[in-house]
């Protein structure tokens, strides 16, 4: 890692395997630069080659074998650029993922790999807005997969808005507010215990419907606590859930909380 001069930053990363690893490698390399009113620009770069897990290679249940593969090795490259762009203060994030000999789990629980490449782009939005003790901060992706063997939805968002603010002559640090997370529909991945990994689904989509959480986080002198009403939304219907893997929905509506108080002599 170095600085070369002022508002600028180049951190680098490498690694071989060996061993039973040999060959495997991983290069990684971060780029920051400031503008300072031009704004700044953050830039990330990883090509990496590993052999396939344990469970990808050969599996077996109750004693009897299921799957011994052959299969190559899979070579990444991440690509991402992220520019703040000082005058309307958002965050823009390009991301671009080519995967070769990428292996998933098909709709059988059965480990496959794809000879054909994978590519995946994703374009990420943020802007926080601030009007006096109030906050909303704003996060939107569109992504999309050149292979369906890759299940991503095309649209995900994330909003927080909230209330931050001091009482009682600043004893008292209060944050109150709402966490709004969505996607749209989609074909996802479905949970198999069996395996412990995720395997394609087509027969289910995951539609889209939002959740909501209600919180508040307290602060007094040593004492914090918080407050949390999480899946808010399903408390609007009584037939729709969120859902993050097919079949396995959210919670239904549940109260968490929790503190921590530093007692000092």
């Amino acid at each position: 890692h170095f600085q070369p001069k002022e508002g600028l930053w180049l951190k680098t990363y490498a690694h071989l395997g060996l061993g039973n690893n040999a060959g495997d490698y991983r290069l990684n390399g971060e780029l920051f630069l400031d503008f300072g009113k031009a704004g700044v620009l953050s830039a990330k770069a990883t090509n990496q080659l590993y052999r396939p897990d344990l469970l990808q290679y050969r599996f077996y249940l109750t004693q009897r074998q299921v799957w011994q593969n052959d299969f190559k090795r899979t070579l990444e490259t991440n690509l991402e650029a992220s520019y703040l762009i000082p005058f309307v203060k958002i965050n823009a994030t390009g991301a671009y993922h080519l995967i070769n000999n990428y292996i998933y789990f098909d709709t059988l629980a059965i480990a496959r790999q794809t000879g054909v490449p994978i590519s995946i782009t994703q374009l990420i939005l943020s802007k926080n807005i601030k009007i006096g003790a109030f906050q909303l901060n704003n996060t939107v992706a569109f992504q999309s997969a050149s292979e369906s063997f890759i299940r991503l939805p095309g649209i995900y968002g994330k909003h927080s808005l909230f209330y931050d603010g001091s009482w009682f002559k600043k004893k008292l640090d209060i944050r109150i507010g709402l966490d709004l997370r969505y996607t749209d529909t989609y074909n996802g991945y479905f949970y198999n215990p069996a395996i412990g990994r995720f395997q394609l689904e087509d027969r289910e989509k995951i539609y889209a419907f939002p959740n909501v959480d209600i919180w508040l986080n307290v602060k007094i002198a040593k004492f914090r606590g918080f407050l949390k009403f999480e899946n808010f939304s399903t408390m609007l219907t009584d037939k729709r859930l969120y859902y993050v893997t097919t079949y396995q929905p959210y919670p239904k509506p549940i109260l968490r909380m929790g503190f921590t108080w530093k007692l000092l002599n």
